[in-house]
């Protein structure tokens, strides 16, 4: 691996012409970077005598809000969501809207909640859901999901 400022003599002696986003990427990878912005940066640091780890931390954040419309709201405060798949990126959707709004009542109705979450998984939709604290259902249990709804009183949140 090299280091940036031997990456950044090599780059200075390409004609401009001929940098492109290409030659750039290959450039960059020769320290084990991105980019020749990354690569000039980490030069520059070291020709001053700076310590850096480069990418040595990931942080979890939010870019943007989102919004989230439940399938169904019912007249005693339940939210309804039907799902036929629950990809990672679904249940990962379903945590993020349950952790951003802890005092609704979200039930999901699964066309197959026996499903597994991935092909050599053992788990299915509704035992991953239910693990995570979320009221779920299978189609086939219709009554016990009426019955559930029905239970509810307008106004009583329940606690997942």
């Amino acid at each position: 691996m090299k280091k940036p400022a031997e990456v950044m003599r090599l780059w200075n002696k390409i004609p401009t012409k001929e940098r492109n986003s290409r030659v750039s990427r290959e450039f960059s990878a020769m320290c084990g970077m991105k980019s020749m912005a990354e690569v000039e940066t980490a030069a520059l640091l070291d020709a001053n005598g700076i310590k850096y780890g480069y990418e040595t931390e990931t942080w979890d954040y939010q870019y943007e809000p989102q919004k989230y419309t439940p399938d169904f709201n019912t007249d005693n405060e339940i939210h309804v969501e039907v799902k036929g798949k629950a990809t990672k990126e679904t249940r990962n959707k379903m945590l993020a809207v349950q952790r951003a709004n802890p005092g609704k009542v979200i039930v999901l109705r699964f066309l197959r909640g026996v499903n597994k979450i991935a092909k050599n998984s053992k788990t299915t939709y509704l035992t991953w859901f239910r693990k995570k604290g979320f009221i779920c259902f299978d189609w086939k249990e219709e009554k016990e999901f009426l019955n559930f709804i029905k239970s509810k009183k307008k106004g009583i949140r329940s606690k997942l």
